[in-house]
């Protein structure tokens, strides 16, 4: 019997451990600066008026940030204030869900993401023409709101279709970091950067 519990404590003392060490690991690894904000221009012509998507991951609008969030923005000036900015990111409807939208769906919700969530922001901007501006956020009123669950049908998950609607690569892999699934996009889609244009 002694055997046994010794064991269990073990055990729980184990995963305690490694829990506190991925949290640490965590805290400390989503804060270091992230890399250069990039700029895509895919219009097809410079004479088309520039309108730009931009996709931004930061810290999640709470006190430890975790475990972020990914949305997108889209604007007409390119020197927007991201604070005040048309921007929706898919998140649970209700507090109460996000520890169950870990293993089964929950309800989600579109709300407007940048005022709260740009601590340690990392972004791609891309440079559309007006046409594909409204075409992708007119993608928002199609999106069905009802089923979120983390690493499934989440924020990286809406922001892969606004991404994959105006003609990015985008990661393959869910379970993905927002932070992280931004990283992954901007290398994905380096390759189209075109010398800059006046922007």
């Amino acid at each position: 019997m002694k055997l046994i519990l010794v064991v269990l404590c073990c055990t729980a003392l184990t995963i305690i451990g490694l829990f506190a060490a991925y949290a640490a690991i965590w805290g400390a690894w989503y804060r270091l600066p992230r890399g250069a904000d990039e700029v895509i221009d895919m219009r097809k012509s410079q004479h088309d008026s520039p309108r730009y998507v931009v996709f931004c991951a930061a810290l999640a609008n709470n006190q430890l940030g975790f475990p972020g969030h990914a949305y997108v923005v889209w604007t007409a000036d390119k020197n927007c204030d991201f604070k005040r900015a048309d921007s929706i990111g898919f998140v649970p409807r209700y507090a109460d869900v996000i520890v169950p939208s870990l293993y089964k769906f929950v309800p989600g919700i579109l709300v407007s993401a940048s005022r709260d969530n740009w601590r340690n922001l990392d972004k791609l901007t891309v440079i559309v023409d007006p046409t594909t501006f409204e075409k992708s956020r007119k993608l928002c009123d199609n999106w069905n709101q009802s089923d979120f669950q983390t690493g499934v049908r989440d924020c990286c998950a809406f922001t892969k279709l606004i991404a994959k609607d105006i003609g990015l690569k985008t990661p393959g892999k869910s379970y993905i970091y927002p932070q992280d699934y931004i990283s992954r996009l901007k290398l994905l889609n380096r390759q189209l950067k075109i010398a800059p244009l006046s922007i």
